[in-house]
């Protein structure tokens, strides 16, 4: 049996690649997508524009459509496993001993903080089915 330490490798190692500098770079790539779209210097032609946008609107809809959700259903999956307590706490404020404290990169999810806005969508997530 895997440690728990190796199952959590094996979960981060794959979300890894969703880190804000690859998003950087997926935005230079845009960037550049997007110059070579206008076609200024009249290089390309005009079918070959028509391909590359069809493909660029199959990657959209694909990301849109099916990966965001599919990422959605995972975070909402590892938020259940983790509990309330472990979720309350990463959003906590990151206490130190020589200044401080830092504030959390994250925001508590209205389901784990209570109150009638957390029944509220405890509720509708019920009937939704999840």
């Amino acid at each position: 049996m895997k440690s728990l330490s190796e199952l959590h490798r094996d979960i981060s190692t794959p979300l890894n690649i969703l880190e804000a500098n690859r998003f950087n770079d997926l935005r230079g790539a845009i960037s550049e997508l997007e110059n070579a779209l206008e076609n200024r210097d009249q290089q390309l032609q005009p079918e070959d524009i028509a391909q590359a946008r069809l493909r660029l609107a199959a990657t959209a809809l694909r990301l849109s459509q099916q990966t965001i959700p599919m990422l959605n259903e995972l975070a909402d999956e590892l938020l259940g496993l983790s509990g309330g307590a472990a979720i309350r706490a990463a959003c906590s404020p990151i206490q130190r001993t020589d200044a401080q404290p830092l504030p959390s990169d994250f925001k508590l999810p209205l389901e784990f903080a209570g109150g009638i806005g957390g029944k509220v969508k405890s509720a509708i997530q019920g009937l939704a089915g999840k």
